[in-house]
Formats: C-alpha cells, sequence, structure tokens
C-alpha cells in the first residue's frame, strides 16, 4: 500500500502533537509506522527524525540522519534544517551556521529556509 504525502504529513503532525504532550509510546508507534511505509523516502526519514529531535532524542535524530538520509539524498534541505536545529541544541554553531548558508543559497525548500533564517537570526 503506497502512503502518500499528505497521508504523511497527516501522520506526522498527528506524531508531533501526541509528542508534544508527552505520550512517547503512541508517538513512537507512529514515527515506526512513518519508517515502514516509507522507508527508502528521504522526507519521511528526515520527518521522523525531526519528532525524534522534538522527543529530547538529539542522537537518535542524527543519526537517522546520517544514516539513512544523507547517503540517499545528501542534498535534503529538510533533513539539512533537522541538523541545523541539531547542532542548535548542541551549541555547534559553525556547523549550524554552515548549514544555515547552505540551505539558504539553495532556496529549494521554503521550510528549510524559514529555519535556516530564524537560526542564523538569533
Amino acid at each position: 500500500m503506497e502512503v502518500d504525502r499528505e497521508a504523511l504529513q497527516l501522520i506526522a503532525a498527528t506524531a508531533t502533537l501526541t509528542g508534544s504532550h508527552g505520550w512517547k509510546e503512541p508517538t513512537e508507534k507512529m514515527m515506526d509506522a512513518m519508517v515502514a511505509a516509507r522507508p527508502a523516502d528521504p522526507d519521511a526519514l528526515a520527518m521522523v527524525a525531526s519528532i525524534q529531535l522534538m522527543l529530547n532524542d538529539v542522537e537518535g535524530a542524527k543519526k537517522r540522519i546520517a544514516d539513512h538520509v544523507m547517503p540517499i539524498a545528501p542534498e535534503h534541505s529538510f533533513a539539512k534544517a533537522v541538523l541545523v536545529m541539531i547542532h542548535h541544541s548542541k551549541d555547534e554553531k559553525a556547523e549550524r551556521d554552515a548549514l544555515c548558508k547552505a540551505i539558504i543559497a539553495a532556496d529549494d525548500d521554503p521550510d528549510a529556509v524559514t529555519v535556516a533564517k530564524e537560526v542564523m537570526g538569533s
């Protein structure tokens, strides 16, 4: 069964909502479902990494991006935006700023550009 992008975004939004309320188990099940539905989709994997980051699983999010997204989509702007937030949370300013500049220059994902510009302005 193919899960389209809109359904994937709905699952991600629901997982974000449950995660923000501290409901870890249902959030993790939704993240697992996203990966199972689209295991080689950089969008799905980056969305899961962003949810992991929200759950304070910084290292898990970083590992998911490094091990699963970057090998198949090294220029994926949303994944880079997640990495920006990871570097920001770890106070790694040089890495964060370099990625922000690359995202802004690529200008291929409006959400990623917004994240990069906001982080650069902070």
